[in-house]
């Protein structure tokens, strides 16, 4: 499995759609950007048949360290939730998940 990262989708989307990669990276920025502003604002991001973003409160509890063994407290914080769309989960429920576990087995 490989990580695909900002620059790699820039590129994707440049060769895809024939724009310049500038245009495309602006536009991939400022789609991140809107994401980000929705969940800071509480609001949850749906993209129809793709997945929903959704601000999420984790809980505090009580960890440890794994050096010492001392308890430590990891206060709540607010993480983000994504749940996959309908298409979406489709298409990956017709994955062949020996793919995933040989790539997992690689790294």
């Amino acid at each position: 499995m490989t990580t695909i990262t900002k620059k790699d989708m820039v590129m994707r989307l440049a060769a895809k759609t024939g724009m310049d990669k500038s245009v495309c990276r602006k536009l991939l920025q400022a789609f991140l950007d809107e994401v980000t502003a929705i969940l800071k604002g509480g609001d949850r991001a749906e993209f129809r048949h793709f997945g929903v973003f959704a601000p999420a409160v984790r809980k505090g509890r009580v960890g440890r360290n794994p050096k010492t063994g001392a308890e430590v407290v990891v206060p709540a914080r607010i993480g983000v939730r994504f749940r996959t769309g309908t298409t979406l989960r489709k298409i990956l429920a017709g994955l062949p998940v020996s793919k995933f576990l040989e790539a997992d087995d690689e790294e």
